[in-house]
């Protein structure tokens, strides 16, 4: 064999064994990410609690760098993503966060679907106090009522506490049933503010409450003070408050005080000398005489009412008049002296010779 073929096939060989090793180590880059390349990653710059609402991310979180390829499944990656939501759980310094750590106004959470000032409280209830469960499903608007039980039918009654209150959920559920359907269950946990709260706590612990179902979209609002009690169910009547407001003083709880009604003193213009006439030449007046008597004295007030009622300021006072004596008891006749055993008697003289 010629040596210049020798040369060309020892050329063509090694050409072929280079071109073999590069292919073989680009294959092998390609297969793996370049060590250089990182990927950022946010976590907790210190320890944060659950419910923190994140208003300024870049004070609750720093940027950790994870060789790509190694850093944690489904971490936030970008600042943006944290900003106006809530914490679900604790983290602690250093813990990375995810989306699903997150609590957002867009999600159904109880708390987002609250009305600002007002707070979540529970009530428990039946299928009966709930109309078959169709007024305990999220969102709607219900009216409270209140049943006290007491000792006497006048104070046993029944009342609206609350109205047009908001439905927050049915036990744990904050979803409407999708066709419609009644959601009977046994707590109901209503949109209250902090003064409808303690009434709804005190109601429960001495009756009942129910809730009556409202018209969507209707805020129409009944009379606060209506209240029926056994005794205006018993007897037929209406409402009877300001009847049974008399039953006690104020707030003492004392017995009522007996009330004595008097006249009204209405201003007018006191009549002329000349028109006053005698009280028994007037038929349109009539007269009202009341007699004050003081131990021996005695006087009488007389007050004056014309046609329509009404008082005419006419008071005639007769002055004081001295009682009539009492009688005095009869003399009685001094008793006989009877004499005394010492006395003699003395017969009479003698006439005879």
């Amino acid at each position: 064999m010629k040596p210049k073929t020798i040369v060309l096939m020892v050329v063509a060989v090694t050409c072929g064994l280079g071109a073999s090793y590069m292919t073989s180590r680009l294959l092998a880059q390609r297969g793996q990410p370049e060590a250089d390349e990182k990927v950022i990653v946010f976590v907790a710059s210190k320890p944060l609690d659950q419910g923190r609402m994140i208003k300024k991310p870049e004070d609750d979180f720093e940027a950790k760098e994870y060789l790509a390829g190694s850093e944690p499944k489904d971490a936030i990656t970008k600042i943006e993503e944290l900003k106006g939501k809530m914490l679900k759980r604790s983290l602690r310094k250093g813990d990375w966060i995810s989306p699903g750590d997150l609590l957002s106004d867009k999600d159904t959470d109880m708390a987002f679907m609250m009305p600002a000032g007002f707070r979540a409280v529970g009530v428990r209830v039946n299928s009966t106090s709930t109309a078959g469960g169709f007024a305990c499903r999220p969102l709607s608007r219900v009216d409270v009522i209140s049943t006290i039980r007491r000792g006497s039918d006048r104070d046993s009654f029944s009342q609206v506490l609350l109205h047009n209150v908001l439905v927050l959920a049915v036990d744990t559920t904050t979803q409407r049933d999708p066709e419609g359907r009644a959601m009977p269950g046994n707590v109901v946990t209503l949109a209250l503010k902090s003064e409808d709260a303690l009434k709804v706590e005190i109601a429960k612990e001495f009756g009942t409450l129910s809730l009556m179902l409202r018209k969507f979209n209707d805020t129409s609002k009944d009379n606060d003070d209506t209240r029926v009690s056994l005794e205006n169910i018993i007897t037929k009547t209406h409402n009877r408050e300001a009847e049974a407001a008399e039953d006690y003083v104020g707030d003492t709880g004392q017995p009522p005080i007996a009330k004595t009604t008097t006249p009204a003193i209405v201003a007018k213009e006191a009549p002329k000398a000349a028109d006053i006439e005698v009280v028994g030449e007037e038929p349109q007046y009539k007269v009202h005489r009341l007699t004050i008597i003081e131990g021996d004295s005695s006087k009488t007030a007389e007050y004056y009412f014309d046609a329509k009622g009404e008082l005419v300021p006419r008071d005639s006072v007769r002055p004081e008049t001295p009682a009539p004596p009492r009688p005095t008891p009869a003399a009685t006749a001094p008793p006989r002296p009877t004499p005394t055993p010492t006395e003699a008697v003395t017969p009479p003289p003698d006439k005879r010779g």
